[in-house]
């Protein structure tokens, strides 16, 4: 069990100071201080685009579910929906750069 230093404070009564502190609390203080390095900005960075890719291919090219049976199906289904994907996303593009050409 950790006992906190600052216990008086935090606890109002006199009679009985309870202190709930959690058993992972040492993890979890590393984890505080890693979440500060720019290590961890750079990692969150690339989960957040790989994230709304995924996002993405379940609102727009709706695969919510995968619909066919057995790894190599199902994996062949989602190299189809993520080139629909690719191909939504590079017209997309296209069609940015000729506005931006024409503007």
């Amino acid at each position: 069990m950790t006992y906190c230093s600052h216990k008086p404070a935090c606890t109002p009564s006199v009679t009985r100071r309870t202190l709930r502190v959690n058993w992972y609390e040492d993890v979890r203080e590393q984890v505080r201080k890693l979440s500060q390095t720019p290590a961890f900005a750079i990692a969150r960075r690339a989960r957040n685009k790989i994230e709304t890719l995924f996002s993405e291919l379940r609102k727009q090219v709706r695969l919510r579910k995968v619909r066919l049976r057995g790894l190599r199906n199902a994996k062949e289904q989602f190299i189809l929906a993520a080139t629909a994907q690719n191909v939504k996303r590079l017209i997309r593009y296209l069609n940015q750069t000729k506005e931006a050409i024409a503007g």
